[in-house]
């Protein structure tokens, strides 16, 4: 089976540097530290996934990173 995917540029935020990206997070308990759940390219797919977490329970962000460090 064939599919395909769009494919498209994404802008860098700065010369030499990596594109946008934004992380999920979320806390197992309440005014605990901040866990990465996943990282996205598209701040729609981000916030379906926060949007998720929350309907399971959770308290999530997006994090939106210029310079996304690479250490998780």
């Amino acid at each position: 089976m064939n599919s395909t995917q769009a494919c498209y540029s994404v802008a860098v935020s700065g010369p030499g540097s990596i594109a946008r990206q934004y992380r999920v997070q979320y806390q197992s308990v309440k005014d605990g530290d901040w866990t990465m759940f996943a990282t996205f390219r598209s701040r729609d797919l981000a916030e379906d996934c926060q949007s998720q977490l929350a309907k399971r329970g959770y308290e999530s962000r997006v994090v939106a990173y210029a310079i996304c460090p690479t250490a998780v």
